[in-house]
């Protein structure tokens, strides 16, 4: 977890130093992308497409900030579960179908609605990733038969939140307010690199936009005309 915390602010710096304006007068990075990725980027799957490559970026900080757990329903886990390694199937399943997952339904709704508004996208887009997360976490373990249980806590009983072994309890905690509040203090770290990924998000998709919009800061200016009226 204290990996995964460094690493996480790494990522907020980075982040918040390239979202500096130059043209506001703010030091910061000059993004240069290459003419085939605006291409791709302004083409009508850009945002999807844009939403699968930072969930890609994502995927090893998620892996390694889960609390994941081997379970059984039939055996008691005990206080504190069976802890289950980093490189453990399970754990990369459950974190790439909930990156993915989310990446592809929030970038494409998202992106939809990027085109009228650029600031409700992003908070549809963050809700709605956040919700398609916790809903598709236990989705494809449960689908590769890996006995694996998400967010173990000790409240009424020991227990993972999330289970593979009941992958529809996951979808029915998605829509329910308190849990998406206990979520983010359950698992902060994906949580705000979620809201650092639909910040590049946003600030990328504006970007490529502004430039295919012609923007004014960004025209070469023109030559003045030369003067022939006649004295």
């Amino acid at each position: 977890m204290l990996l995964a915390l460094v690493v996480l602010l790494a990522v907020v710096c980075l982040v918040a130093a390239a979202s500096r304006s130059p043209e506001a007068g703010v030091p910061g990075w000059t993004l240069e992308l290459p003419p085939t990725v605006l291409r791709v980027l302004a083409g009508s799957s850009g945002p999807t497409v844009l939403a699968l490559f930072l969930a890609l970026l994502s995927l090893p900080l998620v892996v390694l900030s889960l609390d994941v757990v081997s379970y059984n329903p039939g055996v008691p886990l005990g206080t504190q579960g069976n802890e289950v390694s980093l490189l453990d199937l399970g754990r990369w399943s459950g974190a790439g179908g909930a990156v993915f997952g989310s990446a592809l339904v929030a970038g494409t709704v998202g992106g939809m609605a990027f085109r009228r508004n650029a600031v409700f996208a992003g908070l549809a887009a963050f809700l709605l990733a956040w919700m398609v997360a916790i809903a598709a976490l236990p989705l494809l373990p449960a689908l590769l038969g890996q006995e694996v249980g998400f967010a173990y806590s000790c409240l009424d009983s020991c227990g993972p939140a999330l289970s593979s072994s009941n992958p529809t309890q996951a979808i029915e905690l998605a829509v329910m307010p308190w849990a998406l509040m206990m979520s983010v203090f359950m698992a902060p770290v994906p949580f705000i690199t979620l809201g650092c990924g639909v910040v590049a998000w946003t600030k990328l998709l504006h970007r490529v936009s502004a430039r295919g919009a012609g923007h004014p800061e960004r025209q070469p200016r023109q030559a003045d005309a030369p003067d022939t009226h006649l004295s």
